[in-house]
């Protein structure tokens, strides 16, 4: 009991502490950083939760209109209550379904090459075990 309780009262803080995530490049996730941290004060943890999950579903190739909605419904949830902070994420949701292609395309690619090489990998490692 005591554990669970002393995870659940961290848990914040480690969120808290991660690299904010926002955006494809430092200018960007610098200038998402300082509207969020004006705009929606005790929702940066939750927002840059929002990214980051963005980022897996692209890293994961999953369809691209199903990254960007899921995204947009998720920082639409962490800024409600406040209007300010809800028309800025509304932006960065604008954002990512208007120019998220080159990052999308951009990712898959990297996965394409990555999974390629883990195949030559596996087919090396299977002649060399074949052959001893």
């Amino acid at each position: 009991m005591l554990s669970r309780l002393l995870t659940v009262s961290l848990l914040p803080l480690l969120i808290a502490g991660q690299e904010f995530q926002c955006g494809t490049d430092k200018i960007q996730t610098d200038i998402a950083k300082t509207v969020v941290q004006f705009n929606c004060k005790d929702k940066v943890a939750d927002i840059n939760g929002c990214c980051i999950a963005h980022d897996g579903c692209y890293d994961r190739q999953e369809l691209r209109g199903t990254c960007d909605a899921t995204f947009c419904t998720c920082v639409a949830a962490a800024s409600a209550g406040n209007p300010l902070c809800g028309f800025y994420t509304s932006i960065f949701c604008d954002t990512a379904k208007v120019f998220g292609e080159p990052a999308y395309k951009k990712v898959g690619e990297e996965t394409s090459k990555r999974r390629k090489q883990l195949e030559e990998e596996q087919k090396a490692a299977a002649a060399a075990a074949a052959a001893a």
